[in-house]
């Protein structure tokens, strides 16, 4: 098995022959500011809908200026293309509503999400689409729309600016992973409070493997957005607050799941925050929290178990990894087809272990790996994952994306390596 530093420089050396391949000259393209576009996502147990809207233009672009992404390991992909057809920016993501249709709650009718998608600003008209997956991970377009920069279609204006200030690493949003982590729930006699609750989750990233060894590549910023009142919705037991972000417990049923759906809400109060990830830090000391990858993460503050459920949810958000876990109760009823390769880069069904970490396990482990004593400490592929007991396959016997009292395995590492790294290298 490769030794973590080992690990480290493959990824690297991958990730930036990667992107060399297929370099966009962002300078050509796109001007530094931001294309913020708010959608209505929604639909029934069979059918879905993407839905516009408005456009607006923001500051300041975070993302990298290599701006087609080759971490596509999202079900949805949205690109942009210049005049000519060619493909100038992609990036994957997951939805909300993608989960809610493996609940049992899509029985009850359709649901509309809010959500939003950013982009570097166009400098000349292009062509804009959303593709989503089939379970052969196969793309298929389900929305698209032309946008002239030169138009009146967008708004330069947005409705909440709020302070916000850098608490960790450089200012150099085009070069790094910058992360906002924003008050929720927190009143103004509390910002004091939530400013120490920050630094504390921010200190406790960088201490993490592997974000550890990326202390010059990381950003986080605090956006002190006050709310009237503090703490946040228990719809389970008819509580309910006034608070910037809207965030509550029991999404889908889940007394556990922390999430908010007033995207637009949350997409306002960040729109002059340079920002790749978007972190929801909410007032409150009970247990919970959610991550959707490329969306946001959720937690709150005051539990015991904030740190470790926080860097579990960031694995989702951030890494776009699945949880390995497969005994504890889920909301989720519908899985994915085993005979089809999951788009997660951390679970696989074995239909092309190829693709996903086969070149990190040793010849002398077997595939299937026995969960045994005698392979704890390996790379394998052991069954048991994504909330299936058979069928689906995990790296490690343990791991943080299974339980919150581990660390991110060897796989889970190399993945969030990658995605840190194409944040904050191989610029040119």
């Amino acid at each position: 098995m490769k030794t973590k530093t080992g690990i480290f420089f493959a990824v690297m050396l991958c990730l930036c022959n990667g992107l060399s391949a297929q370099h966009i000259e962002y300078n050509a393209h796109f001007t530094e500011k931001a294309l913020r576009l708010n959608m209505y996502h929604g639909g029934t147990a069979t059918e879905e809908f993407f839905s516009l809207k408005n456009m607006i233009q923001e500051p300041v672009y975070a993302g990298p200026h290599q701006t087609i992404s080759p971490f596509l390991h999202g079900r949805y992909v949205i690109k942009m293309k210049s005049a000519g057809g060619k493909t100038i920016f992609s990036k994957a993501f997951n939805t909300l509503f993608e989960e809610w249709q493996d609940t049992e709650l899509v029985n009850e009718g359709k649901r509309i999400f809010q959500e939003s998608r950013f982009l570097p600003f166009p400098k000349e008209k292009v062509h804009i689409e959303i593709f989503q997956r089939d379970e052969a991970l196969n793309l298929q377009k389900c929305w698209e729309k032309d946008f002239d920069p030169g138009s009146d279609w967008y708004q330069t204006d947005y409705a909440d600016e709020y302070e916000f200030e850098l608490i960790y690493g450089k200012d150099n949003p085009a070069e790094q992973l910058d992360i906002a982590i924003v008050a929720e729930g927190y009143t103004e006699e509390q910002m004091d409070g939530f400013e120490n609750d920050a630094h504390k989750f921010a200190k406790y990233v960088m201490k993490t493997p592997p974000f550890d060894e990326f202390d010059d590549v990381i950003a986080f910023r605090i956006v002190k957005a006050v709310s009237p009142e503090s703490g946040c919705d228990l719809p389970g037991e008819g509580i309910w607050k006034q608070t910037v972000a809207d965030a509550q417990f029991y999404t889908f049923g889940s007394e556990r799941y922390l999430t908010t759906i007033a995207y637009h809400k949350l997409a306002n109060v960040t729109a002059a925050v340079p920002h790749d990830q978007i972190v929801v830090l909410v007032n409150s000391e009970k247990y919970g929290g959610g991550g959707v990858f490329n969306h946001f993460s959720v937690v709150s503050a005051g539990n015991i178990l904030s740190l470790r459920v926080f860097m579990h949810e960031f694995g989702h958000a951030f890494g776009g990894l699945a949880d390995e876990y497969y005994t504890s109760s889920t909301a989720y009823v519908n899985h994915p087809d085993v005979k089809y390769e999951p788009i997660e880069p951390n679970v696989t069904t074995l239909a092309d272990f190829h693709a996903k970490w086969e070149d990190m396990i040793h010849d002398t482990v077997p595939v299937p790996t026995p969960d045994t004593e005698k392979y704890k400490d390996v790379t394998g592929a052991f069954e048991g994952a994504r909330y299936l007991p058979k069928a689906m396959y995990r790296p490690s016997r343990s791991c943080m994306m299974k339980s919150i009292d581990a660390e991110f395995c060897p796989v889970c590492q190399r993945i969030l390596s990658g995605m840190v790294m194409y944040y904050g290298t191989c610029m040119d």
